[in-house]
């Protein structure tokens, strides 16, 4: 895993340059306390910034590891993430998106499942899964600070507008329409 930082000296370029930051390749200590299997890796991930910094990552499996950087992570490029904890099989297959609202206190991910789910952030108890209704993947999520919903959108083309505090509000648009093959 690698982190990125935007270059200083080239900030006034149209498109900001990045450079590597960190390189978090020692997983060793998690494959050795069996965390992590030999053949499972992490798909995605999202960060928490607090007091400490924690990146959230879900797996090629279904579940969610949770590491935690050291007490003096800001500016130091050799800050070590130490694992957290591991939330088994959240998904029955792997995560393709793993989003943080750390103002409402909750993760939301989508999978290979056809799957969205949603569960509070300290707790980590799953609090709604929501299937595709159109029997495809979510292939991408995205928080709306202002109106307090989660926007998803699928391979078929639609988005849904869903807001989480109210199950049955749903709205669903179609963005567009796959081409069809002609014979």
């Amino acid at each position: 895993m690698r982190i990125w930082r935007v270059d200083k000296a080239r900030s006034l370029l149209l498109y900001p340059w990045f450079v590597e930051f960190q390189k978090v390749s020692d997983f060793q200590p998690i494959r050795s306390q069996s965390i992590m299997e030999a053949n499972v890796w992490i798909q995605c991930f999202d960060k928490k910034q607090g007091d400490s910094l924690q990146i959230y990552g879900g797996d090629s499996e279904g579940s969610i590891y949770v590491f935690e950087a050291s007490d003096i992570w800001n500016d130091q490029k050799d800050t070590v993430f130490h694992f957290q904890t591991k939330q088994d099989h959240l998904h029955r297959n792997g995560i393709i998106q793993v989003l943080l609202v750390q103002s409402e206190n909750l993760i939301f991910t989508i999978s290979y499942d056809q799957e969205l789910k949603w569960f509070e952030a300290t707790e980590r108890a799953q609090q709604v899964a929501m299937k595709n209704p159109n029997k495809c993947c979510y292939t991408s999520i995205c928080w709306d600070k202002e109106e307090g919903e989660l926007y998803a959108a699928d391979e078929k083309g639609f988005i849904y507008i869903i807001n989480v505090y109210q199950e049955d509000k749903v709205i669903t648009k179609e963005i567009y329409a796959p081409k069809k093959k002609n014979n």
